[in-house]
């Protein structure tokens, strides 16, 4: 048995673990492209696992996931690569949600356009 100091010690610790626990809070994030949001993002769901003490890949890849709704919830199970690791999979979500990524999407859409219009119009 522990000496009254070293158990109120324990207790104290133990409180304070719960309370660190607790603090942690994964914001939803339903795909709005901004860089800062995805990787506060992605750094909340880092520090829920630290914090958790989760080792395992695939529970960390659940974590990843389970505060994602609407178009990053969409991506989310569309993109998922089972051989992929959990930071792999975090930074392919960083980069689909940040405006650069979006920047070259939207030019590549629209060479793609443009270049299939000029086909159709062209004798």
């Amino acid at each position: 048995m522990l000496a009254e100091p070293q158990r109120q010690a324990f207790v104290d610790a133990q409180r304070e673990v719960t309370l660190t626990q607790n603090l942690i809070y994964i914001p939803v994030f339903k795909g709005r492209l901004n860089a800062s949001e995805a990787r506060v993002y992605v750094n909340k769901v880092r520090d829920f696992i630290t914090i958790k003490n989760i080792v395992d890949d695939a529970s960390k890849k659940i974590v990843l996931g389970i505060k994602l709704a609407d178009q990053a919830a969409t991506w989310f199970n569309d993109h998922r690569d089972v051989d992929e690791t959990f930071d792999e999979l975090a930074d392919k979500f960083i980069r689909r949600f940040t405006p650069a990524g979006t920047e070259t999407r939207n030019i590549q859409t629209y060479l793609t356009m443009k270049h299939t219009s000029y086909n159709r119009f062209t004798v």
